[in-house]
């Protein structure tokens, strides 16, 4: 009798590792086939700024060339709502853009300078996805303009790019009044505003998916 409790133990000692390898091997499973939890990064945030100045304007995209503005703030210190930021065409020597989302009446884009938060992002504020690609100068004394056409004033020196090769970002697309059958793109590198599509190694008509200007 002693001799079969003996042998019953035994086996139940023998059971216990055995149980507790195949849990550990089930949470192993688990842990690999779990989604990997995201990092502790700050989520993303809006944030609530003011104008600094009357009639702000707000801008398609991030650069101030962008003309006619999508609409105009008239007051200063009115509240402003950033969803995003991004890097774009020079404005009062501030590269610095924001992306509004309110007033509902004027959602584009703000230069930072005429903002509360003019050199420094709001907390947990992320960069916006803008489109923009690179290409690069046919010829050689490319005129940078004010606007998309010859009759809109080349922006005084130095905006002229005097090199073939040179890369350029591309940020738009304006049909205006074309050159050469080919419509004009803002650029924000080297340089911002206007330049022919003619005089750039962009695709003839329109660089597929580029956003009008």
């Amino acid at each position: 009798m002693r001799e079969r409790l003996g042998r019953r133990r035994a086996a139940r000692l023998l059971l216990i590792p055995a149980a507790a390898a195949a849990v550990a091997a089930t949470a192993a499973a688990a842990m690999l086939t779990a989604p990997i939890a995201a990092s502790a990064s700050p989520a993303p945030a809006d944030a609530v700024i003011e104008t600094t100045g009357a009639n702000v304007s707000v801008h398609r995209v991030p650069d101030i060339y962008s003309l006619p503005p999508r609409s105009v703030i008239p007051a200063a210190r009115t509240r402003i709502t950033v969803n995003c930021w991004s890097h774009g065409g020079v404005a009062n020597h501030n590269i610095l853009w924001y992306h509004i989302v309110s007033p509902p009446a004027h959602s584009g884009w703000v230069a930072a300078s005429v903002t509360t938060a003019a050199t420094r992002v709001p907390a947990n504020v992320t960069h916006c996805p803008i489109w923009e690609q690179i290409y690069h100068t046919r010829v050689g004394s490319v005129e940078v303009r004010r606007g998309p056409g010859t009759h809109f004033a080349v922006i005084p020196s130095p905006h002229v790019i005097p090199h073939a090769g040179t890369s350029v970002k591309i940020i738009c697309w304006s049909n205006g009044t074309p050159v050469g059958g080919e419509g004009w793109y803002i650029i924000i590198s080297p340089l911002d505003g206007y330049v022919a599509g003619t005089t750039l190694s962009t695709p003839i008509h329109r660089v597929p998916g580029s956003p009008d200007c």
